[in-house]
């Protein structure tokens, strides 16, 4: 998989922070994890990097790709790719 690749991209597109200020909302794995699976309830499957659009945040990205990680860990996901350098899809098991 380009899971990483895919990843990078994502973080590479949002906008870097100027400034650094300690004050970032408070988002947990759980959230995530709950936000992926209820978006894989209204679609059948999604691309990867819809996953990501909803907060530019890099910290949401993060915490976005390890309630990913759980998730195919726990096998209540599945990541998808049909060959090298096609779109990655995630779809609920």
């Amino acid at each position: 998989y380009d899971l990483l690749a895919v990843f990078k991209q994502v973080l590479e597109r949002i906008p870097k922070e100027t400034f650094h200020e300690v004050n970032y909302p408070d988002i947990t794995v759980d959230e995530r994890i709950d936000y992926i699976l209820n978006h894989l309830d209204k679609q059948d499957k999604v691309l990867l990097e819809e996953l990501f659009k909803d907060n530019p945040l890099r910290l949401v990205a993060i915490v976005t790709f390890l309630a990913i990680l759980e998730l195919v860990r726990t096998k209540k996901i599945l990541v998808m790719q049909k060959k090298l350098f096609d779109p990655i899809w995630v779809e609920k098991i």
